[in-house]
C-alpha cells in the first residue's frame, strides 16, 4: 500500500493521507517530481514506460512520479530515479527547475547534471523498460510537438520552462 499526503490549493500538507489507488477528493492535491537528467554533451536522458502503465505505455519520459507520505518534493525525485532506473545522485546536485499547479497536483520538476552509460540502467519492471540519449534540441522537439511518443515534463506551451532549462544547460 502506497501512501501519499494531501494538500490543499495553497501546497499546505492537510495533515491527511490517501493511498494512491484512491481517487482525489475535490480540493485534494499531490505532490509529483519529474527529474530531468542531463550529461555533459546536453543530451535529455528518458525513460520508457513500461507496457503495463496504464496511462501512455509505451511513451519517453523523464523520471518522475508522486511524493509519497512524509517525503518532500527532492528526496521523492532521489527516490525515483533510484527506483525506476537503479542510479544514485545526490541531492545537492540538484537544482529546482519549476514549480506548477496542475489539475490536482503541484509539480516540481529538477535538474542533476549527470554523466553515465545507459548499460549502467537498470529497469524497473512495471515501470521502465528502455532508456535513452537524446540531444536537447531533438528532445525539446518531441516533448513540446506532442505527436511523437514522449511526454512533456510541463503541460503544453510553457515555453518558458524550456527557455529556462535551456539557460541552465549553457552554464
Amino acid at each position: 500500500m502506497e501512501l501519499l499526503d494531501i494538500y490543499d490549493e495553497n501546497r499546505r500538507k492537510t495533515g491527511m493521507t490517501r493511498e494512491r489507488s484512491n481517487p482525489l477528493q475535490p480540493g485534494w492535491y499531490d505532490l509529483v517530481v519529474v527529474l530531468m537528467v542531463v550529461d555533459r554533451k546536453n543530451r535529455v536522458f528518458c525513460t520508457r514506460r513500461s507496457p503495463e502503465k496504464s496511462a501512455f505505455p509505451g511513451w519517453w519520459e523523464s523520471t518522475g512520479g508522486a511524493a509519497k507520505a512524509g517525503e518532500d518534493s527532492l528526496s521523492a525525485a532521489v527516490r525515483e530515479l533510484r527506483e525506476e532506473t537503479g542510479l544514485t545522485v545526490d541531492p545537492g546536485k540538484l537544482t529546482l527547475l519549476y514549480s506548477w499547479k496542475g489539475q490536482g497536483f503541484f509539480r516540481d520538476v529538477f535538474l542533476a547534471r549527470m554523466d553515465f552509460s545507459l548499460e549502467q540502467v537498470v529497469f524497473q519492471p512495471g515501470e521502465t523498460d528502455g532508456a535513452q540519449w537524446l540531444p536537447f534540441e531533438e528532445w525539446e522537439k518531441k516533448a513540446m510537438d506532442g505527436h511523437e511518443p514522449y511526454l512533456s515534463p510541463v503541460p503544453p506551451g510553457p515555453h518558458e520552462f524550456y527557455k529556462l532549462l535551456r539557460n541552465h544547460l549553457q552554464k
